[in-house]
């Protein structure tokens, strides 16, 4: 079996770049690119809340909507995304 797992991002990291890096990094809920402005609050916003890592994937969260799967769900503080067992995938498929 292989164990597949999403990436997360450190936002101090992403807080320690210049302002226009964050331009269009992120997409708000109608599917728009926030600001540099917009992206920087949005990241102060959950760091202030005690996140100190985000998921890159929009399945994970937590609850994680793979957890039909065997997703524990995303640890905010340190270890982000558990995974779950997948069967082997070959040739990208």
């Amino acid at each position: 079996m292989t164990r597949r797992i999403s990436i997360s991002i450190n936002i101090a990291d992403l807080l320690s770049l210049k302002k226009k890096v964050l331009k269009g990094l992120f997409a708000n809920k109608e599917g728009g690119f926030l600001s540099a402005k917009e992206a920087r609050a949005f990241l102060q916003s959950e760091l202030d809340s005690g996140k100190k890592i985000l998921p890159c994937n929009n399945q994970c969260g937590n609850p994680c909507a793979n957890a039909d799967k065997g997703c524990k769900g995303f640890d905010y503080q340190e270890k982000g995304c558990a995974g779950y067992e997948i069967n082997q995938v070959t040739n990208g498929k």
